[in-house]
């Protein structure tokens, strides 16, 4: 990914006689807020932010660490982000249904139906929603085995015996 519109540093105003200015100079830019924000809407890591300005990993935290609107916009995409996956979890752990419009053709005449599509619950989200958000009662297995041992007895094993008798043998015939 190379540098977005409008990347590019504004040169550094020369500082006053007799001051020495040390390092390079700032490559910061206040239109990357709503860059970084976007791309946060997207997903993008600090890592990724940093690759897209052409800066390093450190530079971003420095970024975020001085600069309160650019903290603000990476955190805006990034909450926005989660709700809306939070939201679409959400809806398909419960099951949704939306109106849609079925298209068929018969002889040249095309006909409109309108319908509801709906999508049933899935437990599989039903189970991770509430395993995040209500830890105490929806616990995984893997979850539970963290759980220390509370001094019961174990189960007893079972032992399951099956006799079986080969019907494809025909039983020997006694002159």
């Amino acid at each position: 990914m190379g540098r977005p519109k409008g990347a590019k540093s504004k040169p550094r105003p020369s500082p006053p006689k007799g001051l020495r200015v040390i390092g390079r100079p700032p490559k910061f830019n206040p239109e990357f807020c709503n860059v970084a924000m976007r791309h946060c809407l997207l997903g993008a890591t600090n890592e990724e932010l940093g690759k897209m300005f052409d800066v390093s990993l450190k530079t971003i935290e420095h970024w975020l660490n001085v600069d309160p609107i650019f903290l603000g916009a990476v955190k805006e995409g990034r909450e926005e982000a989660d709700a809306n996956v939070a939201r679409s979890l959400y809806q398909r752990a419960c099951g949704a249904s939306h109106p849609e419009t079925h298209v068929s053709s018969y002889q040249g005449d095309v006909t409109l139906t309108p319908l509801t599509r709906h999508y049933p619950p899935d437990t599989g989200a039903a189970i991770n929603w509430l395993s995040n958000r209500q830890r105490a009662k929806w616990r995984t297995p893997a979850a539970l085995s963290d759980l220390p041992d509370d001094g019961g007895d174990a189960p007893l094993p079972v032992k399951v015996t099956i006799d079986f008798k080969d019907a494809r043998r025909k039983p020997k015939k006694e002159d």
